[in-house]
């Protein structure tokens, strides 16, 4: 697929069937360079006096108001070893680093123009989302030698969306091998093993869900035991996209070499009939800045959906003075159930041709 985000048939059905996919060469070797000279920057320019340690292992324990902070800013987060025994970092602060997050798509000019490129609008397009919005975003470094573990999870446990949307997109700023602590998954882990249990409580493979209360973030249940057999590892070089299925069980492990891993990763949900789940960690409403090309995708959806043909410049008025109406009334992200959308857009659909058929009818008697 080479630098074209849109994904091919063969790799839609892979994705489709084993819950990942992965997409060689899809960040040119520039873009892969500024990010990096980026981070070194905002690295150089942060004090590490104010920070938290991050850990997947001990997430209720280390989560404070810092980390809640860091959903709508750039903070850094420290490897649980990268500390002595007297508190202090046992080496400088750029190879102690566990990651930085989470608002590197939202405030960073050079991450948001990768995070919201055209060929990410079209790849998430294939995919079958229709308003795609970037829910958070994390720059990961692995360092060598105290790189840390990062447990069996799923992404919608975290970015919980009904329906479930969310979709994590993660791109390989150097070789990603099994020594350096490479992606480990289980693949078609986002398809339930259970389906009439799932059927029964409305869940599609999500074993579970973090969620934030009055007295912090926990977990609705345990996690189950997972056997380190049915994990394989997906080793990729510099440039290549993983694209991650919410539901697909995946995980990491400590990174024991002398070579960092560095890797940059944001996740998507859809707001289009979807609703954002308000005991989420993240407790901010999705932003309506969509992806590049997003809102001109949906607009062409919904001109197909009216059947419009778009030589006619009447009816293409018309449909630009009511489409701005239609995206600010049909929004999931409320109160209401989530068929609510589609009731709402069938309705609009309806009204709107009749305006237009109106109009037509009008312009031909003049």
């Amino acid at each position: 697929m080479g630098l074209i985000g849109k994904m091919s048939a063969d790799n839609l059905n892979f994705f489709n069937s084993q819950g990942y996919v992965v997409i060689e060469s899809f960040a040119s070797d520039e873009e892969m360079e500024a990010m990096r000279t980026q981070m070194d920057h905002l690295l150089q320019g942060f004090d590490s006096s104010s920070s938290s340690i991050f850990s997947t292992k001990n997430q209720q324990k280390v989560t404070d108001d810092y980390f809640y902070e860091s959903a709508e800013k750039i903070s850094f987060f420290f490897e649980e070893k990268a500390f002595g025994d007297d508190g202090n970092l046992k080496q400088p602060k750029e190879l102690s680093i566990n990651k930085v997050g989470h608002a590197l798509h939202e405030i960073d000019p050079v991450f948001k123009k990768v995070s919201s490129s055209e060929k990410v609008s079209d790849l998430l397009h294939s995919l079958g989302y229709k308003r795609p919005v970037i829910i958070q975003s994390m720059y990961i470094f692995k360092q060598p030698g105290i790189g840390g573990e990062v447990v069996p999870h799923q992404d919608n446990s975290f970015l919980y969306t009904e329906p479930t949307t969310c979709t994590g997109l993660w791109l390989a700023l150097e070789d990603a091998t099994i020594t350096n602590g490479c992606l480990w998954v289980i693949p078609g882990s986002h398809k339930s093993s259970f389906p009439p249990l799932c059927i029964l409580l409305f869940i599609d493979g999500l074993v579970r869900r973090f969620l934030r209360g009055e007295e912090g973030v926990y977990f609705d249940r345990p996690s189950p035991s997972y056997d380190e057999k049915d994990f394989v590892p997906v080793e990729v070089k510099a440039g290549s996209l993983v694209v991650i299925h919410g539901d697909l069980i995946h995980q990491s492990f400590e990174n024991q070499s002398s070579k960092s891993r560095h890797a940059y990763s944001w996740h998507v949900v859809d707001t289009d009939g979807c609703k954002w789940a308000q005991e989420n960690w993240m407790q901010v409403e999705p932003s309506d800045i969509m992806l590049a090309g997003s809102e001109e995708k949906w607009n062409q959806s919904l001109f197909m959906c009216l059947d419009l043909p778009k030589n006619q410049s009447y009816k293409r008025l018309l449909y630009a003075s009511q489409v701005k109406f239609v995206n600010a009334w049909v929004q999931p992200n409320n109160s209401c159930s989530s068929l609510w959308p589609l009731v709402a857009r069938l309705y609009l659909f309806s009204f709107l041709q009749q305006k237009l058929l109106a109009c037509t009818s009008n312009s031909e008697k003049l």
